[in-house]
């Protein structure tokens, strides 16, 4: 029932998540993509964000930027660190915030019915 009550949520919620995520992908490969060696193809640029959500390969995903240019390390540092504090810590307590809402609404409706039915029985 918390999986039922909760799933139209967070497919909103991953539609979302999927579109910022798009968005970050898109950026580092294109922006970062002639500067760092995981940035170079889509693919790559896909499995290192992954890895960063996980929390995979952080620091040479931050050391091994190959420019001389300031902006360009200011941009991989600002763009590094958004996305993990965002996909890290607001994006994945919201997921289990969206299912703690469901199973909450689930049981007060279940207690609320077991009530309904303990008054009926007697």
């Amino acid at each position: 029932m918390t999986i039922r009550r909760a799933l139209p949520l967070l497919l909103r919620f991953l539609l979302c998540t999927i579109i910022m995520y798009l968005g970050f992908l898109f950026g580092g490969w294109i922006v970062l993509g002639p500067y760092h060696s995981k940035f170079r193809t889509l693919a790559s640029t896909f499995e290192t964000m992954f890895a960063l959500i996980n929390g995979d390969d952080m620091y040479p995903t931050f050391a091994n930027i190959e420019t001389n240019s300031y902006y360009i390390w200011i941009f991989s540092e600002l763009y590094m660190y958004s996305f993990i504090c965002l996909f890290v810590y607001v994006i994945s307590s919201l997921v289990i915030t969206l299912i703690i809402d469901g199973y909450d609404v689930v049981k007060v409706k279940t207690d609320d019915w077991s009530f309904f039915f303990i008054l009926k029985v007697n």
